[in-house]
Order: C-alpha cells, then structure tokens, then sequence
C-alpha cells in the first residue's frame, strides 16, 4: 500500500465486529511501532497488549473516550526511567509522549494496512488503567490504541486546506 494513499485513507474506528486479531496480526502491528522515530533513539515506550474482553471491559471503565469494547487494546507507555536515564528530564517529560505518539501513528497505518480499523485513545484514566495492568511507576500509560475489525469505514473528515494552515519562511506570508 502506498504510505500517502494510507494517510489519507485511514480513519479513526470506533465500532468493531466480534472477531478476534491473530496473533500474527498484532505482531506486524507492535513491529510497526518499534520502528517509529524516537527523540534521540532512545526508544522509552513499553507497549501492554489486551485481548482479553473482560480486561478490556475494566479498562473501558477507566476510559470515557473508549466507546464498544475493541477486539485488542494496546496501552502504549513512556519508560520514564530508561527517558531520563538515556536524555534527561526533558526526555522523560516531554519527548516520551511525542515519541508514544508516532508509534501509536505507526501502529494505525499498520492497522490500516491489515485491513483493519483503529482508534488512538487520551480520554482515560492514567493512574486507573496503570493499577488494572499493574504497571511500575516508571510506566505511564499514554494512549490507548484500540484495534479490531471494523463494522464500517467511516467517510472521512473534512481537512483544513492547506493554504489555512501552512505559512512559508514565517508566520503570515504565503508561498513565492
């Protein structure tokens, strides 16, 4: 699949039939996230992987954003103590969300590749979800990545054109 076509096609799936990921399908998925840029390749993620409806259900609990329950869930987590021992602080407070973030992007267009639909998740209780999968406190659960099959593809969004949101050499001033 062609990396743009994938950008533009791939949507944020909320509803998600009864049918179980293979294994071999979630591992094509993780392995697209390891290969996400991390600030200073200091790779500080952790990523706990749920297939299991009923933890599932009790994270769900945690989490308003999460809508039907998804056939996997990945939490994916900044290593706070591998950020600061490898960057510093400003590694461990702020680069890790950043570099959660476009694994969590990864894990989406490997998703999407797969034929299957994703949602990534920030509406949810960090400290509740840490406790249900019993994470250390140097494992701060980031985003939820919910995956399954879709019901249905939803149509797309509409996008800012890019003359709104683009400015060239400064703020304000448009191409030459």
């Amino acid at each position: 699949m062609d990396v743009l076509q994938a950008i533009r096609e791939r949507r944020s799936v909320r509803n998600f039939r009864e049918e179980p990921l293979t294994r071999e399908q979630l591992e094509t998925i993780l392995e697209a996230a390891v290969w996400a840029p991390t600030g200073g390749n200091i790779q500080a993620w952790k990523f706990v992987v749920v297939t299991d409806p009923r933890r599932i259900n009790d994270i769900k609990a945690f989490s308003p954003g999460m809508l039907p329950v998804p056939a996997a869930l990945v939490v994916a987590c900044s290593d706070l103590e591998r950020a600061s021992s490898r960057g510093g602080r400003l590694a461990a407070e702020v680069l890790t969300i950043c570099d959660v973030s476009m694994a969590c992007q990864n894990m989406m267009l490997a998703a999407h590749a797969l034929g299957l639909g994703s949602c990534v998740i920030r509406s949810f209780s960090q400290t509740g979800v840490a406790r249900l999968l019993g994470l250390p406190e140097s494992i701060r659960p980031e985003l939820l990545v919910a995956l399954g099959h879709p019901v249905r593809m939803p149509p797309a969004p509409r996008r800012r054109p890019q003359h709104e949101v683009v400015h060239w050499e400064a703020y304000g001033r448009e191409p030459v």
